[in-house]
């Protein structure tokens, strides 16, 4: 993610990694990702409730507003304290730089973006997540099986 600093612009911006599949009608996760990003927020960012979230980040926090206001953000906790995991789509304000930079590195020896975010946490800035809707399908594509997974999905809800 820092290698992509020069290329960020203007405040904000989105990012969605590559090795996931999100499906909503009409983009809504997008759109209410946008518009949960105003009043001096930082960082906004998609949550999926999963059965086991130790394979992902992990939030923590209140709702607000049909939001929810982060307060602790733990990447592959052993023993998470939520089911929300983080799905890998954000808007930022370049601040997220800084912050992962001061991280440092964090689970496996890599500097994870999950830690830049908890350091704006800390820092006690602005963070929101904004839940995908029951109908709304998140694939993590991080494998062969779940990319086949992936592409059955948009074949059946391909829109003709």
């Amino acid at each position: 993610m820092l290698q992509a600093r020069a290329y960020a612009g203007k405040d904000p911006f989105l990012v969605h990694a590559g090795d996931a599949y999100v499906y909503s009608k009409n983009f809504g996760h997008l759109r209410r990702l946008q518009s949960s990003f105003e009043g001096g927020v930082e960082c906004a960012l998609v949550l999926r409730k999963v059965r086991d979230p130790r394979q992902y980040g992990v939030a923590i926090g209140k709702n607000a507003r049909g939001l929810v206001a982060i307060e602790e953000l733990i990447e592959k906790p052993k023993a998470p304290k939520s089911n929300l995991a983080v799905t890998p789509v954000y808007m930022f304000k370049n601040s997220i730089f800084d912050a992962i930079e001061r991280a440092g590195r964090g689970v496996g020896g890599e500097v994870q973006l999950t830690d830049g975010i908890q350091r704006l946490v800390q820092r006690h800035k602005k963070v929101y997540g904004v839940e995908l809707k029951p109908e709304e399908e998140w694939i993590d594509i991080g494998t062969p099986a779940t990319y086949w997974e992936a592409l059955a999905f948009s074949h059946r809800n391909a829109q003709t």
